[in-house]
């Protein structure tokens, strides 16, 4: 079960990214769960369409898969060396 509540239909999202939602559906022949769970934030939905309907260069290709591996490659460092955490713990509250 996902953490964050995910619209079961596009009528129960937000109704900024309905829109949105209507348009994947059409291409995908559904709204997945992924773009539905997303669009609790419709400005990051936007996003995520915004850059998939973008088609990158080579070099901005590298540099996504650079940022990404990065990022993975961090986290499993972190993971592995047991990094303590010096900086703010943020704690997540539960919504309503």
């Amino acid at each position: 079960m996902s953490r964050i509540p995910t619209p079961t239909t596009i009528e129960a999202a937000p109704a900024r990214p309905q829109p949105l939602l209507q348009a994947v559906k059409r291409q995908l022949g559904i709204a997945p769960n992924l773009f539905r769970l997303v669009a609790n934030s419709p400005a990051a939905l936007e996003g995520h369409v915004n850059l998939s309907a973008v088609v990158p260069t080579d070099a901005q290709i590298i540099e996504i898969v650079q940022h990404v591996a990065l990022g993975t490659w961090t986290n499993y460092f972190n993971t592995v060396g047991e990094t303590e955490i010096d900086f703010p713990v943020v704690e997540v509250h539960k919504v309503a």
